[in-house]
This record gives structure tokens, C-alpha cells and sequence, in this order.
């Protein structure tokens, strides 16, 4: 079998996924039109010598993933620490557990801030809002 160069891989791969309607994870970000995390991990990883296929792959994605849609979509931080994971080996099975952990890490640093910025049980999401949910019953 031949194989493909990585750009015409991540083209079908890309293709798969419009067809069916479905989102490219690793790509694209609602806070950062650009991540400036990515570059800095990717450098970093760089100078400790880990760059290989799966780096080159997810590069091959974002500009597929770009063509595709008709505007610079960016590998996000997800996508960026999911290639580096791959190239140093980490069990793809333990992926998700690491991701979650990150993602704990965040949670914990936004309820440090919350308690410091606003009233206890004040949250800024439920601040102004206003209860339109079932009237209020008795519990006895």
C-alpha cells in the first residue's frame, strides 16, 4: 500500500469528518483566535528534541483543517498536548485521565479567584440572574 504524504492524510481525514457533520477535536478556540500556549509548548518540546510524525501530523491537520473550512484554524492547546503526549509515548488509554487533571488544575484557580472577588455562594454566572425554573413546594 502506498502511503500518503501527512497534508493528503489529513485532507481525507478532514473530508471524513465534514462528511458526517462532526467537529475536528484539536482545532480552533473560543477564548484565543490564536492559543499563544500552543507556540510556546511546541517550542519548548522543540529545544528538548521532541518533534517527530505526530507533531507533523497535527501541523498537516490545522493547515487541512484551514483549506477546509477557508480561514486559519489553529491547533489549540488540546491538540498541541495530544501530539506531544503520542511522540513521547504516553498510553493513549491515560490521554483522558492527564486532560482531566489539566482541567482540574484550571477549576481549582477560578474557585481560588471567585472566593476572592465575589461574596460567598455569589457566583459571576448566577449574579443578576433570576429563578424561572418549577414554582416553589413544601418539603414537609
Amino acid at each position: 500500500a502506498m502511503r500518503l504524504d501527512p497534508f493528503e492524510a489529513a485532507t481525507e481525514i478532514v473530508a471524513r469528518y465534514r462528511s458526517r457533520a462532526q467537529r475536528i477535536p484539536g482545532f480552533g478556540s473560543k477564548v484565543h483566535q490564536e492559543d499563544p500556549r500552543v507556540a510556546r509548548l511546541l517550542e519548548c518540546a522543540r529545544e528538548l528534541g521532541i518533534h517527530g510524525p505526530y507533531i507533523e501530523h497535527a501541523q498537516a491537520l490545522q493547515r487541512a483543517v484551514s483549506v477546509a473550512v477557508e480561514r486559519h484554524l489553529p491547533l489549540n492547546i488540546d491538540g498541541a498536548i495530544a501530539a506531544l503526549l503520542c511522540e513521547i509515548g504516553f498510553p493513549k488509554q491515560a490521554a483522558n485521565g492527564l486532560f482531566l487533571i489539566s482541567r482540574a488544575a484550571g477549576l481549582v484557580a477560578h474557585a481560588v479567584e471567585a472566593q476572592s472577588r465575589y461574596k460567598p455562594l455569589e457566583t459571576s454566572a448566577a449574579a443578576g440572574l433570576e429563578y424561572d425554573g418549577p414554582p416553589e413546594r413544601s418539603l414537609e
